[in-house]
């Protein structure tokens, strides 16, 4: 992805997104921020190593995240209110 180019097309429309559906993003250096605020329900979350990442208000929608939550190493991320909405979790991580 180049810089200034925006998010991906899967990651700029929530509505592609099916509750069925794992959510990985992994070492994207340029990914400021996540827009699925129409997903209210994943399976999986996984926020690893994404150096620019600053918010995560783009998942206060989300209530449920089935099996597992992990964050970690997202080394900009300092506020994680955007995650308040969620109130079930199978597993969680957070480093």
């Amino acid at each position: 992805m180049k810089t200034g180019a925006g998010p991906p097309a899967a990651l700029r429309s929530a509505s592609k997104i099916e509750a069925s559906l794992n959510l990985s993003l992994e070492a994207n250096p340029l990914l400021t921020t996540v827009d699925v605020t129409g997903v209210k329900s994943i399976p999986y979350l996984t926020l690893f190593d994404n150096d620019a990442l600053t918010s995560v208000d783009g998942f206060s929608g989300m209530t449920k995240v089935g099996t597992r939550l992990l964050i970690k190493e997202n080394d900009a991320l300092t506020d994680l209110s955007g995650l308040l909405g969620v109130t079930q979790v199978g597993e969680l991580t957070i480093t």
